[in-house]
């Protein structure tokens, strides 16, 4: 074992302690495919080790109602699920959801956050509306339950767990703090220590953001050409039950007798699902998207720093020519004082650019070798459901009319 996995991981005496200890390090190992040191936490980490879900499956957002408000009306999802911790349960709102997002975004740079569904103020009411959006926020939900530095957070437990009014909860207001953010990564992401953001790493990142927008823009052709398999479906449906009924017409016609024979639109289209998935993996991909674009900014960050350092350089240069700042005639403070306060500050923010590094560091490899490798592996084996569960669906869709027409007797006397 590691030595540093006993450095982090203390050994505490309740048993049931030493189980959740033993649970989250397994699950450590399982999740990052590492050794029992990846993913070690500190005392004072913000990420709890026993908060993961064993199923993210057990998260659902159901019983989406209206509320009212003095002026607006709004929509509430009841949320439920189970974790290492047991049973939880709450209601949030879709500003809540936006909340949660921004502050995960926020104290967890570079990382992949799953996207939410935009908003809407015409139609957000409509029963359609919102039941498309309560399955993307569960998409939502399960996607960072799979995440167990996303899952494990205070916000996220808040969240899930906590009082009314999350858009109001003092986790939102935190300062970003590039030392805690760096000693975080460190605890949680120390399985990826020695990695650097090379130039070969950086054109690495580039082509995968290519194979992402590609892939929004497939989603998009695959939604397109659901929606017109859609409108065709009805389309042969109404064609079907027209053929059906004049075949059971004709057979009345022959018959003093006449038979009821009603025949009613079918309920679910099957191409709804796949267009769903779809729509959710839209989201997944532009959270992707987002956290590069998210570690090109720290870079952005990163350069202006460098300036803000070679200005506090020049200043030092000028002291020592002797120059004089013009505040200097008014304070009568000696040249050492200014130079100690630049040289303070050039070692405050060359610190903070080794924290951008190793945010940048950590967060490159994570997406580079988690995050995206096991998207791949998870939405390829969920198309292979959703495809083999559309082809049972078209069955289905077929067998009703084979069945209708079977119980027409044409033949009888």
């Amino acid at each position: 074992m590691d030595h540093r996995s006993e450095l982090f991981f203390k050994h505490p005496e309740n048993s049931e302690e030493k189980y959740n200890l033993v649970m989250f390090k397994d699950f450590l190992s399982r999740s990052f495919g590492t050794s029992e040191s990846a993913g070690d936490f500190s005392e004072d980490s913000s990420v709890k080790a026993v908060h993961y879900p064993k199923n993210s499956e057990e998260i659902i957002v159901k019983n989406p109602s209206v509320r009212s408000t003095r002026f607006s009306k709004h929509i509430i999802y009841f949320i439920i699920g189970k974790d290492s911790l047991g049973d939880f349960q709450n209601k949030r709102r879709y500003k809540e959801f936006f909340a949660l997002r921004k502050v995960l975004i926020d104290q967890w740079p570079g990382c992949a956050v799953p996207e939410l569904p935009p908003k809407q103020a015409i139609g957000n009411l409509q029963n359609e509306f919102v039941e498309c959006r309560r399955k993307q926020l569960e998409h939502f939900l399960r996607q960072i339950a799979r995440l167990s530095h996303l899952y494990g957070c205070d916000e996220m437990q808040e969240f899930i767990r906590g009082p009314p009014e999350f858009h109001s909860s003092d986790l939102l207001t935190k300062q970003i703090n590039w030392k805690l953010i760096a000693l975080r990564y460190q605890n949680v992401f120390s399985q990826f220590s020695s990695f650097q953001r090379t130039p070969k790493v950086e054109k690495d990142i580039g082509e995968l953001l290519g194979h992402l927008n590609n892939g929004i823009s497939n989603l998009d052709r695959v939604i397109i050409s659901c929606n017109d398999t859609f409108t065709s479906a009805y389309a042969l449906e109404s064609c079907f039950i027209r053929l059906v009924t004049d075949i059971n017409s004709t057979k009345r016609y022959f018959h003093e007798k006449l038979q009821e024979y009603p025949i009613n639109q079918i309920t679910i289209n099957p191409f709804t699902n796949l267009i769903y998935w779809c729509k959710n993996n839209k989201l997944s991909i532009k959270g992707l998207i987002e956290s590069i674009y998210k570690q090109y900014d720290l870079q952005k960050i990163k350069t202006k720093l460098s300036r803000k350092i070679e200005e506090e350089k020049a200043k030092i240069t000028a002291i020592d020519k002797g120059k004089k700042k013009v505040i200097q005639f008014f304070n009568k403070k000696p040249n050492d004082f200014y130079k100690g306060v630049s040289e303070s500050e050039i070692l405050s923010l060359k610190s903070n650019m080794q924290d951008l590094d190793t945010i940048l560091n950590l967060s490159s490899a994570l997406i580079m070798f988690h995050e995206f490798p096991n998207f791949k592996q998870q939405k390829a084996q969920e198309l292979l459901t959703e495809l083999k569960n559309l082809k049972e669906y078209c069955g289905d869709f077929f067998q009703l009319f084979i069945e209708k027409l079977e119980n027409i007797d044409i033949f009888d006397n």
